[in-house]
């Protein structure tokens, strides 16, 4: 696939218009949810999926407002867990 560019102006909401060229591409589906971020000087819009908080894999078990893995990164979230109660108990010393 060729990239496609288009140079675009903020309105004063600072909301830009995408291009339909790029609204015909095939797999940009209009009205599916993006996720849209500043890197390097780049804004950078990617389609949204929910993945795991720790690893990034597929879908899974979801924890407060996070959607974790399940076994394969569970150490992770108990080094959070900790790392958070420690940091909590230092304070109040």
């Amino acid at each position: 696939m060729k990239n496609v560019g288009f140079i675009r102006k903020a309105d004063s909401p600072g909301r830009i218009v995408i291009p339909k060229e790029i609204c015909k591409i095939p797999g940009f589906d209009a009205g599916s949810l993006s996720f849209v971020h500043w890197q390097d000087r780049q804004l950078i819009f990617e389609e949204y999926q929910k993945t795991r908080a720790f690893c990034g894999a597929c879908p899974a078990l979801k924890f407060d407002t996070k959607i974790l893995c399940g076994a394969d990164c569970y150490a992770d979230l108990r080094l959070h867990i900790e790392a958070q109660k420690e940091s909590r108990g230092n304070s109040s010393k």
